[in-house]
């Protein structure tokens, strides 16, 4: 097993549907709803001139590295963590401003479920959506959220890197979270707003950064290890330690890669996904390679895949093979039943499939 230096990886060669083409294109939505290419979701009622919050970057992109560290980062992942908090948004942290990723989503089907009384049963069937692929330039997911939920998330950013979390539900106000500031390694919890409601409701949360600099946004650099919404993901990350390995694997030599997470809490669903890794252009994206489900969740305290390991081939869901660098990304959550609290987690390695 080796850790990668995604710097040296990938300079020399991710969370909708379509992967980003050099510079991006905006999707328009069935509602009007979009994603520019800028990082900026617009929706119909927004007229761009909305208030923002002045603790965040206006509208653009992050380079995100899920799972390891941003490009150019060599140091393991580590068990402790540098700093924690409980935290809850300030009033003047909601705002108009609208983010988005440089890439095709669609956010029809997601509004057009926002605000119904309703509760999509795909998100409770599902889990949090990150679509089959998309850019690393930004990360958005689908998920459930409710006023006073708690909120975690496991990241580092490069120095100069300003990162916050957007929350987008239909019909309130988005929720824009700046995230602490500096270089070290953040394990932050924080408290949803009231404003979001008492009840679940489907929404579009981001995560972004850009450099801390006048002018012009410019990309900056952000390490996600982990995301989650609801009491159950939050303590820690409630899924951590995703495990995937060997560092190289020859499909030729019939040899395979094994993977291996531990849950601290229970979720009557789970999937592990195989993400292949694409650099187009210093845009890293990454699109699905195979989904491997857990029938019956997971259970708290279990570490999956040590006793009884979990097996890789190298091949896509087509049981082709799927060459190049992979990731293994680790999604679990609640049913409708349970809760709907949800997580997602990353592995720190990546597997590199050849012939």
């Amino acid at each position: 097993m080796k850790y990668v230096n995604h710097s040296n990886l990938f300079l020399p060669l991710l969370f909708l549907l379509l992967m980003v083409i050099a510079g991006g294109v905006a999707a328009q939505t069935v509602d009007g709803a979009r994603i520019t290419s800028t990082c900026q979701v617009e929706r119909p009622s927004d007229s761009g001139h909305g208030a923002r919050s002045e603790d965040a970057p206006s509208g653009s992109g992050l380079s995100f590295s899920i799972g390891g560290f941003a490009l150019g980062g060599s140091r393991p992942r580590s068990p402790s963590y540098e700093s924690e908090s409980e935290n809850t948004p300030r009033e003047e942290s909601h705002s108009h401003s609208n983010v988005g990723v440089g890439l095709s989503i669609n956010l029809g089907e997601l509004f057009r479920h926002l605000g119904k009384p309703e509760i999509p049963q795909q998100l409770f069937e599902d889990g949090p959506r990150f679509e089959s692929a998309f850019s690393m330039a930004c990360i958005p997911v689908r998920g459930f959220v409710r006023g006073g939920w708690p909120l975690v998330i496991d990241y580092q950013a490069d120095p100069g890197t300003v990162a916050s979390v957007e929350i987008h539900v239909e019909g309130r106000d988005p929720v824009v979270i700046p995230l602490r500031r500096g270089s070290e390694h953040n394990l932050l919890k924080l408290r949803l707003p009231d404003q979001l409601g008492n009840e679940l409701s489907p929404a579009l949360l981001l995560v972004r950064a850009v450099k801390d600099q006048p002018g012009a946004p410019v990309l900056g650099r952000i390490n996600v290890f982990g995301l989650g919404a609801g009491p159950r993901a939050v303590g820690s990350v409630a899924i951590d330690q995703v495990d995937f390995q060997p560092g190289t694997m020859s499909l030729g030599k019939k040899e395979t890669a094994r993977f291996s997470f531990y849950s601290r809490s229970d979720f009557n669903r789970a999937a592990a996904e195989v993400l292949r890794v694409i650099n187009r252009d210093g845009d890293l994206q990454v699109r699905l390679a195979r989904s491997i489900p857990f029938d019956g969740g997971v259970a708290a305290g279990t570490w999956v895949g040590r006793d009884k390991p979990l097996i890789w081939d190298g091949t896509d869901a087509d049981r082709q093979p799927s060459l190049g660098q992979h990731l293994m990304q680790v999604r679990a959550w609640l049913s409708a039943q349970a809760g709907g609290d949800w997580v997602a987690a990353w592995s720190a390695w990546t597997v590199e499939v050849t012939r």
